[in-house]
């Protein structure tokens, strides 16, 4: 599949806020933290920060959120949940870093995932990122474990 990037707009924004995952892996609905939501749906907080992912017939497949703090680029993603457990996150995610080292020109690639996220876990270590650590982040409503891992760009 091939993955277009397009800066987020109102129309996607939307459409990603009502996306809502099964089992575990709902921790990651929009929904479920006020404060990434209003941040998702903030039109000033879209440029050159959230980008939109679309597939060849233009359809949402996705969403990239970058942060970049000199010459480290952290990522935020989601793949839309019927399109996860398909084989398609390793091409999704591999699209977002060339999309980043194209756009930012990092030396460091970095994020964050939750600890009972394995599989998510398991593909990050694939793609050849390297655990830094483990902290409690405020997310949700409550306190959770976080693995921090990064990678050369």
């Amino acid at each position: 599949m091939a993955f277009h990037f397009q800066p987020m707009d109102e129309t996607c924004a939307h459409a990603i806020a009502a996306w809502h995952y099964e089992g575990v892996t709902s921790f990651y609905d929009m929904e479920q933290d006020a404060e990434d939501l209003a941040e998702l749906l903030d039109p000033h907080s879209w440029t050159d920060h959230y980008f939109a992912v679309m597939d060849a017939g233009g359809e949402l497949v996705g969403f990239f959120c970058f942060e970049v703090e000199q010459d480290v680029v952290t990522l935020g993603l989601g793949l839309r949940p019927d399109l996860t457990g398909k084989g398609l996150g390793q091409a999704f995610c591999e699209a977002g870093l060339q999309f980043a080292r194209e756009k930012f020109h990092p030396r460091t690639f970095a994020l964050d995932v939750a600890t009972f996220n394995a599989r998510a876990i398991a593909l990050y270590h694939k793609m050849g990122f390297q655990d830094s650590g483990i902290s409690l982040q405020e997310s949700n409503g409550g306190y959770y474990e976080f693995l921090h891992m990064v990678r050369e760009a």
